[in-house]
């Protein structure tokens, strides 16, 4: 029995595949409006296509809601996947047959489409375009869809009548993308990247230079370290005489994979990939569902949008933040306000506090359900490394997917952005923009925290670095100490604005020690007060923030973000205080309260910094 296509498309979301309904009908007309129109099961409900496409299962159910018989497109990018679109009419079957026989079987998981062709699935992270002819034209009727790319999948209905179906002798899961694949998907001109060249040997002398430049342009077009690494192993072996020792090679890939893909080493552009084909339509509005906005935490972190949570250091952002994570997932309300919160799931992404010192023990201060929280980790080769959406952004996501999260805690921010100038408006956009867009495929919340400048300003505009970071995000939140309080104990915090929906009240609360079963020293916790007749803009005026100890605390926190990953050169470390405003004197005084190191790299080579071994924590 055929499975219907809102179940099979729930079921596709719970594997953290990206789907979006597909127009339905099979006549003589359809969502384009060109009667003459010969695709119409092609054309997407949602008004952007693809980009719409989520693993989220309410907004699935309401789109199957909507249109019951919708076919199902499955985004293949954020879904982690890379799709052979093999077309027998253009000869893709006899052209998988010589691949076979040249390369070996490509054994993953395989849908049978309704035209008589067939769509293999695997499961690939790099940066490949969606593009027609993809291995040359020595194998012709083989298209690829990645990158801005989509697939249509069982049991959806083909235009011809019949329905696509998974292979029954098939894998049930994809086969990860072979590195001899991916390499040859990125240049289609030179067809199999595996049997080019062959009889090119590399002598001794120029193996490290010519393995370099292969691993620059691999990396231009967006492959990762590990990638890059099997793909010069495979030419290592096959033409370096002799080859060199397998730790030197990998040791090339992950030299070139430390730079952005769109940059080298000195900055400047090395090339970009090409980019996927754009459409360009007009979508009829009465074909556009209306979605209300939801909250995770109403009105102050809306579902799909950004949240910004702002302060100095040490007014108790991350306090406030874990604080409402703990209530989330026990379903509770935000106090005294009574907003209840649903029960929900939530995923922390940090580059600054310690999960075991510093994270979990407030979670468990906080009475979180600690089976409810989960906290981003990334690795490679054994070692941790800080989460960074310029490398991770495509798995971040779908683990998020995955997880089922209502809501994601952003802590480090212009560390896990990857920012190099926070105050150009230009990156401010490219870097904040593929966070935004995946909280929105997701529809989650995301709260960001974010630290302040001195400068007077209003509260919308307070935030460090470029005011493009502000203008993305739909919800400002502002925390800051109360000047009215002549304890100096009670905060404030202060909705600044919402694109969204309305304003929430300022609510006023303590942070107070309490003791756990497994730690000896107290740990904070968020106690809420009143509601005050006290806005954002008032509530971010200087002296409502410990301003003597700020600037001292700022370059703290700098710190620790630029030398979390190991030595960095002393001029990288001025260069980044710079950029944010923090004096040189401020920052020398931070690295000598934080024990920070400086040695110089070899006889003639420059200062670096290091963080010693064990350093306090800043909130």
């Amino acid at each position: 029995m055929m499975q219907a296509p809102l179940d099979a498309a729930l079921a596709y979301a719970k594997r953290g595949w990206f789907i979006f309904p597909i127009f339905e009908t099979l006549g003589s007309s359809c969502a384009c409006g060109n009667a003459k129109c010969e695709h119409p099961a092609k054309h997407p409900r949602t008004p952007n296509g693809c980009l719409n496409a989520t693993a989220n299962e309410v907004q699935v159910r309401k789109w199957w809601k909507h249109w019951p018989n919708a076919s199902i497109g499955i985004a293949t990018q954020p879904s982690g996947l890379v799709v052979l679109d093999v077309d027998p009419r253009h000869g893709g079957d006899e052209s998988m047959h010589a691949l076979a026989a040249e390369c070996g079987e490509l054994d993953t998981l395989v849908a049978l489409s309704g035209g008589g062709g067939e769509h293999r699935y695997f499961r690939a992270t790099i940066a490949i375009a969606s593009r027609a002819e993809a291995l040359g034209p020595r194998y012709p009727g083989i298209d690829v869809r990645a990158q801005g790319g989509y697939i249509i999948a069982p049991p959806s209905v083909h235009i011809s009548g019949r329905s696509y179906q998974w292979e029954a002798s098939s894998p049930e899961e994809p086969a990860a993308l072979p590195a001899w694949l991916a390499a040859s998907l990125q240049k289609p001109e030179r067809g199999l990247i595996v049997a080019a060249n062959d009889d090119a040997l590399i002598a001794e002398g120029q193996r490290n230079d010519t393995l370099a430049r292969v691993a620059g342009r691999f990396r231009r077009q967006g492959m990762t370290a590990q990638a890059i690494e099997d793909a010069l192993l495979a030419m290592n072996a096959r033409q370096c005489v002799p080859p060199l020792p397998k730790d030197e090679v990998g040791a090339i890939a992950r030299s070139i994979a430390r730079y952005p893909p769109e940059k080298n080493g000195a900055g400047g552009a090395i090339g970009k990939m090409e980019q996927p084909r754009r459409i360009v339509r007009l979508v009829p509005t009465s074909q556009i569902a209306p979605v209300e906005t939801r909250y995770v935490v109403e009105p102050y972190v809306p579902r799909g949008e950004a949240t910004w949570l702002e302060g100095l250091t040490k007014t108790g952002k991350t306090m406030v933040a874990i604080d409402l994570i703990a209530r989330l997932t026990r379903g509770d309300v935000l106090p005294p306000t009574s907003a209840r919160i649903e029960r929900g799931r939530a995923v922390i992404l940090t580059c600054e506090d310690s999960a075991e010192r510093t994270i979990v023990p407030r979670l468990i201060a906080a009475e979180a359900d600690l089976d409810r929280v989960t906290i981003i980790r990334v690795e490679e080769e054994g070692a941790e490394r800080i989460p960074s959406f310029v490398y991770d952004g495509e798995a971040i996501e779908r683990q998020l997917g995955a997880s089922r999260a209502d809501l994601l805690m952003v802590d480090g921010t212009f560390g896990v952005l990857g920012v190099e100038d926070g105050h150009s408006y230009t990156e401010a956009y490219q870097r904040m923009l593929p966070l935004v867009a995946m909280v929105r495929r997701l529809d989650i919340g995301a709260i960001i925290v974010r630290h302040i400048r001195k400068t007077e300003a209003t509260a919308l505009n307070r935030g460090i670095g470029s005011v493009g970071y502000a203008s993305l995000a739909r919800s400002t939140v502002s925390v800051a100490f109360d000047r009215d309080d002549e304890t100096g104990a009670r905060r404030l915090l202060a909705h600044a604005g919402s694109n969204v929906g309305a304003t929430g009240p300022t609510l006023t609360f303590t942070v107070v020690g309490v003791a756990i079963e497994e730690l000896t020293r107290a740990i904070g916790r968020v106690v809420w007060g009143d509601v005050v007749d006290v806005t954002a803009d008032e509530a971010m005026r200087e002296g409502r923030t410990l301003d003597d100890r700020s600037a001292l605390d700022a370059a703290c926190d700098l710190l620790h973000d630029v030398l979390a990953d190991g030595p960095v050169r002393s001029l990288d470390v001025y260069a980044a205080a710079d950029r944010v405003g923090i004096k040189r004197m401020t920052l020398r005084r931070a690295a000598t309260k934080l024990l920070v190191e400086r040695q110089r790299d070899g006889e003639r080579g420059p200062w670096l910094m290091t963080l010693p071994e064990s350093v306090p924590a800043q909130n």
